[in-house]
């Protein structure tokens, strides 16, 4: 019997994913593990490429994700939010920790979309666990973003950022270390 739902499992993951691919955009509201994508938030996938979403996962009104190549690997860990507007552009491999806070207009790019001495400027984006990242911010390629982190608004984000650091500006810099924030302090005041 196990055999058998795992089949039937198999077969309906397969149709979701093949709707997806062929009406190149996601509309629904809630899908397993208790992840919901908000209405107008929009899906792009290349076959063959790779999500991973943990549990109570939300992606609000408007988010983008664009998996831009067949080799494309995007996760987003449990308990992590994605606000309005976002977007992310995945051509190699972006992932998102466990309990973050992304908020509205926030982009989060692995590519320059170009070859400069026909070579890829393309590296992977590693996001911690816990991190916070603020208004119209922007994350680029190669980027690791420390376990507790927060990036303020309107960042330009170019290097690694530390754990437990708020950094700012354009580029951003640390402005401030030992740092603890707790996302479930924030939702009570919400």
């Amino acid at each position: 019997m196990n055999l058998k739902l795992n089949a039937i499992f198999a077969i309906l993951r397969g149709l979701l994913f093949r709707l997806i691919y062929y009406n190149n955009v996601l509309n629904y509201r809630h899908l397993v593990g208790g992840v919901k994508f908000y209405r107008s938030s929009r899906l792009y996938v290349k076959k063959g490429s790779k999500i991973e979403i943990g549990k109570r996962v939300s992606i609000y009104q408007g988010v983008s994700i664009y998996m831009e190549s067949a080799s494309s690997h995007l996760s987003i860990g449990s308990n992590t939010f994605i606000n309005r507007r976002s977007e992310i552009v995945c051509m190699n491999d972006i992932h998102i920790g466990n309990n973050c806070e992304i908020s509205w207009d926030v982009k989060i790019m692995d590519t320059d979309y170009h070859y400069i001495n026909n070579k890829s400027n393309t590296k992977a984006i590693y996001i911690g666990d816990n991190v916070w990242i603020g208004m119209s911010s922007l994350i680029l390629k190669g980027v690791h973003v420390g376990n507790g982190a927060v990036i303020g608004a309107g960042s330009v984000v170019t290097r690694d950022v530390p754990p437990y650091a708020v950094v700012a500006g354009n580029p951003a810099r640390v402005v401030k270390e030992d740092i603890s924030w707790n996302l479930h302090k924030l939702d009570n005041h919400l």
